[in-house]
């Protein structure tokens, strides 16, 4: 990996969501709360051992890392924020989720899961006060099947049947966050 590149990743998956988040804060306090999401991955929680292929062949290691940090963060975030009715939580993918950048690393055949369970996850984030969910790291297959919520249509028109996380997914998931 080029510096370029470690410093582009740190940047996009750590500096961004700070520089986003200093910016809405001051907005959120006037208006008396509001709530931060950030995108995690389960990549950022420690890896399984004894190793799997995966870590010892995907290179993610430097992502891997920013994404533990952005977890570490949102966490830290909510803290500090918590006595401004501004709630932070992370939730990411429990497996992968198609995108045209994904497409270029996911071997051929990979069981991506639907989108609409991450937004799901995002929106259950944002529907109670910091003071009753804040500081969570939420995975989007596992939220929705731990809690029992309705995954719906991006358009909110038509509920999804119930998708159980599959049995690869990483073990270090807890299922209604952690």
């Amino acid at each position: 990996m080029s510096d370029a590149t470690f410093h582009r990743t740190v940047q996009h998956y750590l500096e961004v969501p700070f520089v986003l988040s200093r910016a809405a804060i001051p907005h959120m306090r006037k208006q008396g709360g509001g709530w931060i999401v950030n995108i995690g991955s389960s990549t950022g929680l420690s890896p399984i051992r004894p190793f799997r292929e995966y870590n010892k062949t995907s290179g993610d290691v430097v992502y891997a890392s920013a994404k533990a940090a952005l977890h570490r963060f949102t966490q830290g975030l909510a803290a500090e924020l918590l006595n401004d009715g501004i709630a932070v939580n992370a939730v990411g993918p429990s497996t992968a989720i198609m995108t045209p950048g994904a497409a270029a690393l996911l071997p051929e055949g990979y069981d991506t899961e639907p989108v609409e369970y991450l937004a799901q996850t995002v929106l259950e984030m944002c529907t109670v006060p910091a003071a009753d969910r804040t500081g969570l790291l939420a995975f989007s297959l596992h939220f929705p099947c731990a809690t029992n919520t309705p995954v719906m249509s991006l358009d909110g028109r038509t509920e999804l049947p119930r998708r159980e996380p599959p049995v690869w997914a990483n073990p270090n998931i807890l299922p209604e966050g952690m």
